[in-house]
């Protein structure tokens, strides 16, 4: 779950909260929670997040408490819920994708990896996980895999183009400088403001 714009208004839902009784009816409040998220409002999600927790024990609660905790900068916190998630449901990307993010910020590339890796294992087609997975490789040294990594993703979709600029990178590290330049000019056709590294 990313911060959006949401169509309904945070003070509409401040008050749909006061005003709703979370013990019988934790799905509407989980649902709230998740818009006060999206708007970027994380402590009053958490807060909420965890009062539904209390009466609804499911994966999607703990990977969103974990999200607030992450946003909030307190990734340690944030890895123990994702942890639940998955304890609950080994079959959902989104927890181990959450913890391969938290473990990069940390600085332990390779315990990344291995998450993100985990992610790509339950949802072969999400392309962040596998970009994610090329970050946390080459950030360690592994160009070659990493490029693996980046080309799946592109081959998801051949738009995202923060793949392809990671890709380019990698294979300027490996020596490939024709191909860097190709990547890196296509790039520049077709969005000539996204930002570019190397330069």
């Amino acid at each position: 779950m990313e911060a959006r714009p949401h169509p309904e208004r945070v003070e509409d839902v401040r008050k749909a909260l006061s005003a709703l009784d979370i013990s019988s009816r934790p799905r509407e409040a989980l649902r709230l929670a998740n818009v006060l998220f999206a708007a970027g409002h994380y402590e009053e999600a958490l807060t909420v997040y965890r009062r539904v927790e209390r009466y609804l024990k499911v994966p999607e609660v703990y990977n969103n408490i974990g999200l607030c905790l992450a946003r909030m900068g307190d990734y340690r916190g944030a890895l123990k819920y994702y942890r639940r998630a998955i304890r609950m449901d080994r079959n959902r990307y989104e927890p181990y994708f959450n913890m391969g993010k938290a473990y990069f910020r940390m600085g332990r590339s390779l315990r990344a990896a291995f998450y993100f890796w985990l992610s790509v294992r339950v949802n072969p087609r999400n392309k962040s996980a596998w970009n994610n997975l090329g970050v946390s490789l080459a950030s360690l040294g592994f160009f070659r895999a990493a490029a693996m990594c980046y080309r799946r993703a592109i081959e998801i979709d051949p738009d995202y183009l923060w793949s392809w600029q990671n890709l380019a990178s990698v294979l300027c590290e490996m020596g490939h400088m024709d191909e860097c330049m190709k990547i890196r000019d296509y790039i520049r056709r077709v969005d000539p403001d996204f930002p570019h590294d190397g330069e």
